[in-house]
């Protein structure tokens, strides 16, 4: 069996690689556990860790080789994998706003009468949609608002229909129960994101981030300014960008 390690904080969350990991247990022999683990890395400071997939042979590290790798072994049908990549790339953090609402008008279209995204049962296309989609923030805030104006109503109703899956039930009460356990830890138990900025930010390209310490009219300059200029400093300096 293989063990998949996802951070809990990764960026970007890995639910790609973990749904179509877990609806790989309900077809194939070989299995998967799911594992979820605190923080924004599985590797120190390495941002690209944020999945882990141990096997016999080795290990395979990141969301895009993690996801090929369990790709490889389900073997999708060409158009579920047109779907696989519409959803790394047209769905993925990097997607500009108005990009990503073309391309929940796209999917909406494509759903209008259809309870999944190719044929009538549960694919590798619908995990990787799922996952990108519950992975970005844009989608759950307006999800949160039930905005039909901005995802539209087929959309919406595939994304509920998807999330009550067994496959992705299982993926979600991993989750879900590796974040009760990490609030249960004792007072002085802490863990490996306490006393530290490794925060993350959704949906960053390397290199491109530009931060500033605008000037305020609150008076003279206090701790929280101090605070401030800090994370600023160290976002541009974690992703190879700049403080301005």
């Amino acid at each position: 069996m293989a063990l998949l390690k996802l951070a809990q904080k990764g960026t970007p969350l890995p639910f790609v690689p973990g749904a179509l990991a877990e609806f790989a247990n309900e077809i194939l022999p070989t299995k998967y556990a799911v594992e979820w683990q605190a923080g924004s890395s599985l590797n120190g400071s390495d941002k690209t860790a944020n999945a882990v997939l141990a096997t016999d042979s080795g290990e395979v590290v990141g969301c895009g080789a993690v996801t090929a790798s369990i790709l490889s072994a389900l073997a999708p049908a060409a158009g579920e994998l047109g779907w696989v990549t519409f959803a790394q790339t047209r769905l993925g953090g990097s997607a500009a706003f108005k990009d990503l609402g073309q391309a929940f008008d796209e999917l909406d279209r494509h759903l209008q009468m259809r309870s999944y995204v190719v044929g009538y049962a549960a694919s590798a296309a619908d995990a990787a949609l799922w996952g990108a989609l519950r992975a970005s923030a844009i989608f759950q805030r307006n999800l949160k608002l039930a905005s039909q104006q901005v995802l539209g109503a087929a959309l919406l109703r595939w994304y509920a229909h998807i999330s009550a899956q067994p496959f992705v039930q299982r993926l979600t009460a991993s989750l879900a129960g590796a974040q009760t356990a990490a609030k249960a830890k004792p007072a002085g138990e802490k863990t490996a994101d306490q006393g530290s900025f490794d925060l993350g930010l959704e949906g960053v390209e390397d290199g491109k981030v530009v931060t500033r310490f605008p000037p305020e009219p609150s008076g003279y300059l206090h701790i929280g300014h101090a605070k401030a200029a800090m994370l600023n400093d160290y976002f541009a300096r974690t992703y190879n960008g700049k403080l301005v």
